[in-house]
């Protein structure tokens, strides 16, 4: 037996304490004379009532997920740093040298949320009926979202997972040999296990204080989208993303903008107001998915404190994009900045950088009032006390119609992804006319998840108008370039003359900077530089981002540390 697979049963046995409490009570855990913790004829889910102490147990354990799905996400990424004040854990993460007992490496409760929801999913009556309704095929499915979005962070983040369908329920079952398996036959299991529960409603349980916690069950289309992205097949992934978008009325709220005031028909510095931080906050309709922390259970997210504490915070290279971009009023009343760093980081800093200030950068007590600190971990829940639940979006309306372009765009429809940014889907959009000429090029018959005339989508604005205001205007800046100005930037890759595939590549490379500037500290960057990197088949892309956030003497070591895939993974004892 290797010392893997030891590490891993070791680990099985801890799951199955773990899982105990909330599979045959405490008479199961007295019960000393068997090692099988609960029988056949005692397992089965019969009733709703049967399933709450699973249910608890599933959200119990997700929300201990919240810190190292940012931390892992971000720290190992371009988009954020530790500093000295950090612990150990958290500078192992961002040198890539994790420890086997470092506390965001742990694979136990992973494992222990996919076993619970293995039960329900084994044991559940799905033909449990109350008049029309199937309420127990409803957290059937809702188990096996819950599970596949786990095996997707176990993957991506370990490379292989150990997979099982079925409950562990006794220590001859958590000492057998469990398959270890890789990303693509992970994802080619999950998408022929989902597909069937797709147009399933999904279960409704309530709120665990202030937090809805249906909002971490994930919506099965949108874990769909996801996993026909990572493998490549753009067009179902496209289809499953608008198939979220439309069920569930998403849009870009064209409310939730940060803009400079106006004075004489030109940018003024007098004023800035934003209501972006809205699109964070639990309460509106653009959380698609979020894990919820509550202290009553034990557990509570530490990431506004980590910032706070300046543990964590934005490398210059996060800030640069939001300090470096176009903002545009019109024609003749542009200024550099995108305003969501207003609501991303300490808006003291913002003001001083944009002018609205000015200071003594020179002292020490200055320095310390506009350190560019993350101010987005608060502005989620800013309108709770510290005794109230807390929230982690892990997607938002932006951030599926930026995975959405992302797919579309890889589909051969680049004007159209770049739409998304710019202009926002709608009527008006779809009818401009380099997108109804693009869209007949690419074939005769639109997709049916191209459609985006509905009136619900009126509302609908470009991710980029969110923080750099009239962008749908501009004819300078934000744009997709000509072929003379690709061939300048280096994107002829695939021959000696521009061809579409180069801007494919720079919409997609644009696309990567859109979704730092919206979605930046939410744990998804490290994953999208991966995606991407897989998709080129060039290791530098990740490697070349991410190291360029190190000391200059660190960098080259780091650099050729990412150019081998393994290391992207953390190791497994």
């Amino acid at each position: 037996m290797t010392r893997k697979m030891k590490a891993f049963k070791q680990l099985c046995l801890g799951v199955l304490l773990l899982i105990l409490p909330f599979v045959g009570g405490c008479d199961a855990m007295l019960d000393s004379g068997s090692e099988r913790y609960t029988f056949e004829e005692d397992a089965r889910l019969q009733t709703l009532h049967d399933t709450l102490y699973n249910i608890v147990g599933i959200f119990s354990e997700m929300q201990k997920l919240g810190d190292r799905y940012v931390l892992l996400g971000e720290l190992r990424a371009d988009l954020m740093k530790v500093t000295d004040e950090a612990s150990i854990d958290m500078k192992e993460i961002y040198y890539f040298n994790m420890s086997p007992d470092n506390a965001y490496a742990e694979m136990k409760t992973y494992y222990s949320i996919i076993n619970q929801c293995n039960y329900i999913i084994h044991y559940a009556d799905t033909a449990y009926a109350e008049k029309s309704d199937k309420p127990l095929m409803r957290i059937y499915a809702s188990a096996k979202s819950i599970r596949a979005w786990t095996y997707m962070q176990l993957v991506l983040n370990y490379g292989k997972v150990r997979f099982t369908e079925l409950p562990i329920l006794s220590v001859k079952e958590a000492e057998q040999d469990f398959p270890l398996i890789g990303m693509d036959a992970l994802f080619t299991y999950l998408i022929d296990d989902l597909l069937p529960l797709k147009d399933i409603r999904l279960m409704e349980p309530g709120r665990f204080g202030n937090f809805d916690a249906s909002r971490s069950i994930f919506p099965i289309p949108l874990l769909l989208g996801d996993l026909y992205l990572w493998k490549g097949e753009y067009a179902a992934a496209a289809a499953m993303y608008y198939e979220l978008i439309f069920e569930e009325n998403l849009v870009i709220n064209s409310q939730y903008i940060a803009e400079w005031g106006v004075e004489n028909n030109a940018i003024s510095t007098n004023t800035l107001s934003s209501a972006w931080f809205n699109s964070l906050m639990l309460q509106n309709t653009e959380i698609v998915s979020a894990l919820g922390a509550y202290p009553d259970y034990g557990h509570s997210f530490s990431l506004d404190s980590l910032s706070s504490q300046a543990k964590i915070m934005p490398t210059q290279i996060a800030l640069d994009k939001w300090l470096n971009a176009v903002y545009y009023l019109n024609s003749s009343s542009t200024k550099n900045g995108d305003l969501r760093i207003y609501d991303a980081v300490n808006n003291n800093y913002s003001m001083v950088k944009f002018g609205m200030i000015t200071v003594d950068e020179a002292d020490e007590s200055v320095q310390e009032l506009i350190k560019p600190t993350i101010r987005k971990f608060s502005q989620m829940n800013l309108s709770q006390s510290e005794y109230d639940p807390r929230h982690l979006p892990l997607y938002r309306s932006s951030h599926v119609y930026l995975r959405y372009a992302e797919a579309i765009n890889r589909l051969g429809y680049p004007q159209l992804a770049f739409a998304v940014m710019k202009n926002g889907l709608k009527l008006e959009t779809m009818s401009l006319p380099h997108l109804v000429a693009e869209m007949a090029a690419v074939d005769s018959v639109i997709p049916s998840f191209m459609s985006f005339t509905y009136a619900f989508f009126d509302n609908n604005a470009g991710t980029r108008m969110r923080g750099s205001r009239n962008v749908h205007e501009d004819e300078t800046y934000f744009i997709i370039p000509d072929s003379i100005t690709l061939v300048q930037q280096g994107y002829v890759n695939y021959g000696t003359a521009p061809s579409k595939q180069d801007t494919i590549d720079y919409v997609e490379d644009i696309l990567l900077e859109e979704m730092a500037m919206e979605l930046a500290f939410e744990g998804n960057r490290f994953h999208d530089l991966m995606r991407i990197a897989y998709r080129r088949g060039d290791n530098a892309y990740l490697a070349d981002r991410v190291a360029a956030k190190y000391e200059a003497s660190e960098q080259a070591a780091i650099h050729d540390m990412l150019m081998v895939q393994d290391n992207w993974f953390i190791p497994q004892e």
